[in-house]
C-alpha cells in the first residue's frame, strides 16, 4: 500500500518547479488589438519604411527623469527592431513596387519594478508595459490598418527586463503583418 503522506510533498515539489520555470522563462504578455482591418493583404506591398516612433503619451511629464529616458530609449529601438523583425521574417523584400509606411506613437510606459519581480517573483507584482498605437499607410496616405500592440514584463530570471517588453511589442506587430501576409 503506498505512503499517503508523501503524494503532497510530490505535488508541491511539482508546483515549486512549475512557478520557477514560469519565473524563469518570464511569462509574459504580448498583444495586438485591430482597430482596422487591413484593407489589403501587406504582402501586396514590396518594401516598408518603419518611421521613427514617436512618444503620444498624456502622461509622460509626470514620469520620473529616469522613467523618461528609459521610454525614449524604447522608443527609439522600436523602429530598427521592426524592420531587422520584417527582415527576418522574409516581409517586404522587393524594393519594387509600393511601399508600406508603418507610424506609430507610444501612448504608455509603466516600467514597473524590476526590485518587486526579483524578489517576491509573483507573477503580476511590479508588472511593466509598453503599449504603442500604430498605423499603416500607403505613399499616398491612405489607411491600410491601425491598432494598438502592447508588450509586458511581469516575471523572470533576475526580475525580467524592459528590452523583452520591446521584444514582444515587437512580435505583436509582426504576427499582426504575418497573419495578414499572404506567401
Amino acid at each position: 500500500m503506498k505512503n499517503k503522506t508523501s503524494r503532497p510533498k510530490i505535488s508541491g515539489l511539482a508546483c515549486l518547479i512549475l512557478l520557477m520555470g514560469m519565473g524563469l522563462m518570464g511569462c509574459n504578455a504580448k498583444y495586438f488589438t485591430v482597430q482596422q482591418s487591413p484593407s489589403k493583404p501587406f504582402n501586396s506591398f514590396s518594401e516598408i519604411e518603419v518611421k521613427e516612433f514617436q512618444i503620444d503619451m498624456n502622461n509622460f511629464k509626470e514620469l520620473s527623469a529616469e522613467e523618461q529616458a528609459d521610454a525614449r530609449k524604447f522608443t527609439s529601438a522600436l523602429s530598427p527592431r521592426l524592420q531587422a523583425r520584417f527582415i527576418e521574417r522574409g516581409f517586404f523584400v522587393s524594393k519594387i513596387g509600393e511601399k508600406l509606411i508603418l507610424e506609430g506613437g507610444m501612448v504608455e510606459f509603466h516600467p514597473g519594478s524590476k526590485t518587486a519581480r526579483c524578489l517576491l517573483g509573483v507573477y503580476g507584482v511590479g508588472k511593466g508595459k509598453i503599449i504603442v498605437e500604430v498605423q499603416f499607410t500607403s505613399q499616398d496616405g491612405t489607411i491600410i490598418a491601425r491598432g494598438i500592440a502592447g508588450g509586458g514584463v511581469a516575471t523572470g530570471a533576475f526580475g525580467g527586463n524592459m528590452t523583452e517588453a520591446v521584444e514582444r511589442l515587437v512580435d505583436a506587430i509582426a504576427d499582426f503583418v504575418e497573419k495578414n501576409y499572404q506567401k
